[in-house]
């Protein structure tokens, strides 16, 4: 049977026409790659994968079958099954990575021939899948917009043990979102990638549906489960923005935290008996729990500052959370302590304000007067001549040059 090594080495393709062995060797290479820059674990394998594309059609899987086997000397070998028909498909995709997650997790210590092995958990498989998509062509910004206007994220123990497989196209969809937010929020911890490998490492003995061999490898998280759900829900918030959104300095975060609050107003007639005039802005917020539309209002407040929080200045990332807290919880009941929490975090919105004006302006000072080393930030035109900038004699340039000099002498 003719075979196609791929580039890496890793993968051994039979079975195919020479031309479809090397679109899978190249595409598995592909995912490799994806594999490496998603999960920065240790690229050096030790067990290659083998691509198998003639399957006798009495046997044939009705998607791509990734399986181990061991060997003499309790060697192993990985061997995606491949109807030719799935080459290009998200079937294939899911299989190759797979085979990449078996490697990883049986590299140090393969299974004894005879008995079986741990799967590597669904959601870990699609949510690479996931990443590799969104780095390859974008991720659908609306559907996880969807999904942060939903519900909140799933309850850990219940989504590890969902079955894709099983799923529809379009609840497979969101299963793959989450499962990349799950992902994404996994290396957002502090144990990050390190602790993706550890996980991994950890599968032989531990069952890939069970929360709490994940968060063994995750102790950050297991102290306090709290922190997956809100770096869960900024993942997806993140996701919702666009791949290519980049996080805000420090003065646009404060402008678009007051614009946030720029319409937010509670009437006269409206707020406590306390005799005070209109309300605006954060001022307004514990008001506006008292009414139903009220508190509608403030779950779309809370779902604004949730998408600003993923983006802002890690100056300002504290006092959006506290916003967005304070926002989400009045929209579902109101509290007392509203209006403390909001004085305090506005107290600090201006210290950071006038901080971060304060720096702005030191930096322009200093851009201004370092004339030694000319950034050509604050250059204007052919008025202003830097020293040290050459000047330029190609034709084009020589010929603006005579026409400037000829309207200058009308």
């Amino acid at each position: 049977m003719q075979q196609t090594m791929s580039n890496s080495g890793f993968f051994a393709v039979y079975g195919l026409d020479a031309q479809a062995r090397m679109a899978v060797a190249r595409r598995a290479d592909q995912l490799l790659a994806s594999w490496n820059a998603t999960t920065g674990l240790d690229p050096e394998w030790k067990w290659p994968v083998v691509v198998n594309g003639q399957i006798p059609s009495a046997g044939r899987p009705k998607s791509p079958a990734t399986n181990l086997y061991v060997g003499d000397g309790d060697t192993l070998k990985i061997q995606v099954d491949m109807p030719s028909t799935f080459l290009g498909t998200s079937d294939f995709d899911i299989a190759i990575i797979r085979a990449l997650a078996l490697e990883y997790a049986y590299r140090k210590a393969g299974p004894k021939a005879g008995k079986s092995y741990n799967r590597p958990p669904a959601w870990f498989i699609e949510g690479v899948w996931q990443e590799t998509a969104a780095s390859e062509g974008g991720l659908s910004a609306a559907l996880f917009e969807r999904l942060l206007r939903g519900a909140p994220p799933p309850r850990l123990d219940v989504f590890l043990k969902q079955r894709p497989e099983l799923m529809d196209p379009t609840s497979r969809a969101v299963y793959r979102a989450q499962a990349l937010g799950l992902l994404r929020a996994l290396i957002s911890s502090a144990e990050g990638k390190e602790g993706l490998g550890t996980y991994l490492s950890s599968l032989p003995g531990v069952r890939p549906e069970d929360s709490s061999g994940l968060l063994t490898a995750f102790p950050s998280i297991a102290k306090d489960p709290s922190i997956l759900a809100k770096f869960w829900t900024l993942s997806l918030a993140r996701a919702s923005s666009g791949d290519s959104a980049e996080f805000l300095d420090a003065a646009e975060s404060g402008k678009r935290l007051a614009a946030i609050f720029k319409d937010v107003r509670l009437p006269a007639d409206e707020k406590s008996k306390s005799g005070e005039g209109e309300l605006r802005g954060a001022a307004a917020l514990p008001g506006l729990a008292r009414t139903a539309a009220g508190r509608f209002t403030l779950k779309g407040i809370a779902e604004d500052l949730l998408r600003l929080e993923a983006r802002a200045h890690p100056l300002y990332r504290p006092v959006v959370e506290e916003y967005r807290e304070i926002a989400a919880e009045l929209s579902k009941k109101a509290r007392r302590d509203a209006a403390k929490r909001i004085a305090a975090a506005s107290e600090l919105l201006s210290a950071l304000d006038a901080r971060s004006e304060a720096i702005a302006d030191h930096l322009n000072w200093f851009e201004a007067t370092r004339m030694d080393t000319p950034s050509e930030a604050f250059q204007r035109g052919p008025e202003v001549l830097l020293t040290g900038v050459p000047k330029r004699s190609d034709q084009i340039s020589s010929t603006l040059d005579t026409v400037e000099k000829t309207l200058s002498r009308k």
